[in-house]
């Protein structure tokens, strides 16, 4: 986590996060490493990302500089930032929404760079220019897909998943064994996929009793 202060240097930065995080001092650790470049703090990030919610969201943001996005959190986090990156650079025509429904917008060429923190194992999220977007409200779930919506840096720190109740540890845990399992049997599996895919197994099936 400490390489943040390098990362951020010289940008204007927006941090999401979850409630939790600032609880537990963790989002003044942050605060502390990213200094004067720090522009905004979200902590009110909840679980599934919510299409209304989101683009409520980066309406009031619109009217910052930002440069960079740290996202401090699981999956829903790191997607929410997706979200937010795409939201933050474009125009105000932009609509989310219709973008989700009819594919109309273009995405190419936009997105703010994304540091992820992730805080569970499981989602990858960190990895993948994919988001999962959730509008309860027609009973959709959406997935905004782009190049852009990879993250530029992925910070992997032990320390930050020390506080996740049990529950949590043993769903996520048993995420990352589901989603290696997928990735063997897939129709696009390679050498390379399955190899990594299998080495995911032994790490997770090793230790995951151990971590719980």
């Amino acid at each position: 986590l400490n390489e943040l202060e390098e990362i951020t240097k010289g940008h204007y930065v927006l941090l999401l996060t979850t409630p939790g995080f600032s609880r537990r001092g963790v989002v003044a650790r942050v605060r502390k490493l990213i200094g004067p470049s720090l522009v905004h703090v979200v902590d009110t990030i909840g679980h599934n990302p919510e299409l209304d919610d989101l683009e409520m969201t980066s309406r009031t943001l619109k009217s910052l500089r930002v440069s960079m996005i740290v996202a401090l959190g699981g999956g829903s986090v790191i997607d929410s930032a997706k979200v937010m990156s795409v939201m933050l650079s474009t125009g105000e025509t932009f609509s989310l929404r219709d973008h989700l429904e009819n594919g109309s917008g273009e995405l190419d060429g936009v997105g703010i760079p994304i540091v992820a923190v992730p805080t569970t194992a499981g989602t990858g999220s960190e990895v993948t220019p994919f988001a999962t977007v959730w509008d309860s409200r027609n009973r959709k779930k959406h997935s905004l897909a782009g190049p852009q919506l990879f993250p530029r840096v992925a910070l992997l720190d032990p320390t930050m998943t020390l506080s996740l109740p049990r529950r949590l540890t043993i769903v996520t845990g048993l995420d990352t064994i589901s989603h290696a399992l997928e990735s063997i049997w897939n129709r696009n599996a390679n050498a390379i996929t399955v190899m990594y895919a299998t080495e995911a197994l032994k790490i997770a099936v090793s230790t995951l009793k151990t971590a719980v």
